[in-house]
């Protein structure tokens, strides 16, 4: 096996994505968005030079591999970034953060200022994972730049390799979560709803008055939201969603 297949398999069945596992808040997703071969090739010699973590600081890794423009200390404003901001709104509002009298500009401050200095950070209260390891432009077979630049089996091309890393990854985290008993679980991508059900081991039922699926199973409470790059979807809808969980999350603590 050649130096790069090793640090992409070590990768592939090591990382999980970013933040705490202790964090209240837990945030999984399909996978990482990722740009060319050698950004990939970035992500993984900074990830070794790390010492092959489970779990980076979100904001050291990202200010590594060139994306610092999310981190932007003051006075800068650092660039959103669409998933996330997305979800920071999901917290912030079960916080009781983002409130209905603020404007509009103000919330968007809060988020920025969440994502510069909280999101995902190492001894945070949250965390970023991921049910797929391997970056990616998108889902169509175009994009999968592996089978050219990898001769690892589950490479070969991107059905192959969900079928090997998503039961495999599944069940990592289900057990993580059995280990932290984070108080909530977000699933993000309303399409991957058998895995969000494998992970979370218990059904949901759908909340009308949110659009969203729900679970609480003992000190947890499981959540599944459209992915927020979802066209169509507003900030009210992330808004909406963090106040359920303020009034859910009371009822498990009570």
């Amino acid at each position: 096996m050649n130096r790069f297949d090793e640090l992409l398999d070590a990768f592939a069945h090591t990382f999980y994505g970013y933040g705490n596992y202790k964090g209240v808040y837990w945030f999984i997703g399909m996978e990482e968005g990722g740009g060319s071969f050698e950004d990939v090739v970035t992500r993984l010699s900074v990830w070794d030079h790390h010492g092959r973590l489970e779990l980076e600081d979100v904001a050291f890794f990202h200010n590594e591999i060139g994306y610092g423009y999310y981190f932007e200390k003051r006075p800068k404003r650092p660039k959103l970034q669409p998933t996330w901001n997305k979800l920071i709104r999901i917290l912030l509002s079960a916080e009781g953060k983002l409130l209905s009298e603020k404007r509009d500009e103000a919330r968007k401050e809060l988020v920025r200022d969440y994502q510069r200095t909280l999101l995902g950070r190492a001894h945070g209260q949250s965390c970023l994972l991921e049910l797929l390891p391997l970056p990616s432009r998108s889902t169509k077979p175009k994009d999968w730049m592996y089978a050219e630049h990898s001769a690892l089996a589950y490479c070969a091309d991107r059905e192959v390799y969900k079928a090997h890393f998503m039961p495999l990854r599944a069940n990592h985290i289900k057990e993580r979560i059995a280990q932290y008993t984070p108080q909530v679980v977000v699933f993000y991508g309303v399409e991957y709803l058998y895995w969000w059900e494998q992970i979370a081991d218990t059904p949901f039922f759908c909340d009308k008055t949110y659009g969203i699926r729900i679970a609480p199973r003992e000190r947890t409470l499981f959540v599944i939201a459209n992915h927020p790059v979802t066209p169509g979807i507003t900030n009210v809808y992330f808004h909406d969603i963090g106040q359920m969980i303020a009034y859910e999350r009371a009822q498990l603590l009570d």
